[in-house]
C-alpha cells in the first residue's frame, strides 16, 4: 500500500509497512474502539439536558443513522441530532409551560 502520509522523507513515496509507520512522526493510528460502558457513558452524559421525552427517539435515530460505522458514529450522530434539535426542544418545552399557566 502506498503510504498517504508523506510527511517525512522516509515516508514518501515508499510503501508503508509497520515498521516505517512507526518510525513517522506523522502517524497516527485510530484510537481503540469506544467499549460499550464509554458509550454508555458519553450517551448519558450527552443526554443530561434533554428532556426524558426525547431520550429514547434520540437515541434510536443516532443509532439507526451511525451503528453501521461503530459506536463512536453513534455518538457523532448523537451529537448533531442534539445540535439541531436544542431549540426546537427548549422551544417546545417553554410553549408547554406558558400553556399551563
Amino acid at each position: 500500500m502506498n503510504c498517504k502520509l508523506n510527511h517525512t522523507p522516509e515516508c514518501q513515496n515508499k510503501d508503508c509497512n509497520e515498521a516505517i509507520e512507526k518510525r513517522c512522526a506523522s502517524f497516527k493510528p485510530y484510537p481503540p474502539r469506544m467499549t460499550d460502558e464509554e458509550f454508555s457513558k458519553e450517551q448519558t452524559e450527552l443526554l443530561k439536558d434533554v428532556p426524558n421525552e426525547f431520550k429514547g427517539a434520540l437515541s434510536y435515530m443516532a443509532y439507526e443513522r451511525g451503528h453501521s460505522a461503530g459506536l463512536e458514529e453513534v455518538i457523532n450522530e448523537l451529537r448533531i441530532l442534539i445540535s439541531d434539535l436544542q431549540e426546537p426542544i427548549k422551544n417546545f418545552g417553554e410553549r408547554i409551560a406558558n400553556e399551563r399557566r
